[in-house]
């Protein structure tokens, strides 16, 4: 091996080794931010944890178990500064991370939660404006559950119509007892009717008629 190819080789590895550690470097300096977001959460100062959180440029490069809880963090965080959609998208974002159905359950209740609290009228708003089918979902459905003077009937549509949208979206079993009761599940429609026919009197022959022509 030549002393030039060789001189090439140990550039190259030094190039390699520096970037290595440079990532090394910026992952440590990230996981510092995000213990330090923490310690901010837990002395209840949020818009300094919201700080420290907005300089970690990089969150889905870090670990795994990192990454949720910079994600819980920011959610945490935003619902703390009263900024309900916001800790809304990083909730929904985390739902990509679980796989344990009941860790999965909390998650979504915390997503109603925050949901409730919204104001109508930006519930509208982001309604119009969102592109994310799955926050658009959950926005539709608390929607419904806002609505006040609904009759049963439109409210019954209502849900059979945002079930047809969103057949496999969580959501649905968030719905509280007073929206989502025995007389108003999305059950397919009746198939059973009742046919009153006169059987005495005047009418009783074309009525029967009909009758045995049902039957």
């Amino acid at each position: 091996m030549s002393y030039h190819h060789l001189k090439t080789i140990l550039a190259a590895l030094s190039i390699v080794l520096c970037f290595h550690g440079t990532a090394i470097a910026s992952l440590l300096d990230e996981q510092d931010l995000l213990h330090q977001s923490q310690v901010a959460m837990h002395e209840n100062r949020p818009q300094l944890a919201l700080t420290q959180l907005a300089r970690i440029q990089s969150p889905t490069s870090m670990p795994l178990t990192d990454q949720i809880s910079y994600y819980q963090l920011l959610a945490d965080t935003y619902a703390r500064l009263g900024k309900p959609l916001n800790s809304i998208k990083e909730r929904i974002k985390l739902d990509y991370y679980f796989t344990d159905a009941t860790t999965m359950q909390h998650n979504h209740q915390l997503i109603w939660h925050l949901l409730e609290k919204m104001d109508p009228v930006d519930i509208n708003t982001e309604i119009l404006e969102t592109q994310d089918k799955n926050l658009l979902a959950w926005l539709q459905l608390v929607k419904i559950a806002k609505q006040k003077g609904t009759s049963t009937q439109d409210l019954i549509q209502a849900l059979r119509k945002w079930q047809y949208a969103f057949p496999q979206h969580p959501g649905k079993t968030m719905l509280p007892p007073s929206l989502f009761n025995n007389h108003l599940r999305l059950a397919p429609q009746t198939q059973q009717i009742a046919l009153l026919l006169p059987l005495h009197g005047k009418l009783a022959g074309p009525g029967k008629a009909i009758r045995d022509g049902f039957m």
